[in-house]
């Protein structure tokens, strides 16, 4: 594993950010994910990850909060992230870091649609 922080790559965003960030996604159970790709900028340090050849283009980097009673993920965990009218389904590769309720995880998008009914 890569030692997320230490490398220089975002710390996990603070509560406020990963509740009501315009680009939040949420999952069955109400825990809050929040994609790198969605912050104006990416760390040097994830750009020189993405553009190395130990990266995945099928992954993405997420951080995410759970609440009280709602487990953090874990590998290989699988869950259907909603947003207004999108979908994705996406499995948790790696947990890259975990601070109380929070965590960054690197994920794989397994398919993306419209939000069912």
């Amino acid at each position: 594993m890569i030692s997320f922080v230490s490398n220089g790559m975002r710390r996990t965003p603070p509560l406020r950010i990963l509740k009501k960030h315009k680009k939040i996604w949420k999952d069955s159970e109400g825990r809050f994910w929040l994609f790198e790709q969605d912050f104006p900028d990416l760390s040097e340090a994830v750009v020189r990850w993405k553009e190395s050849s130990i990266w995945d283009d099928k992954n993405e980097i997420v951080y995410g909060l759970s609440g009280d009673d709602i487990p953090q993920p874990v590998v290989d965990d699988e869950f259907t992230l909603v947003r207004r009218n999108e979908s994705r389904k996406v499995t948790v590769v790696e947990i890259l870091a975990m601070s109380g309720f929070k965590w960054t995880a690197l994920i794989t998008i397994n398919s993306k649609g419209k939000k069912m009914s």
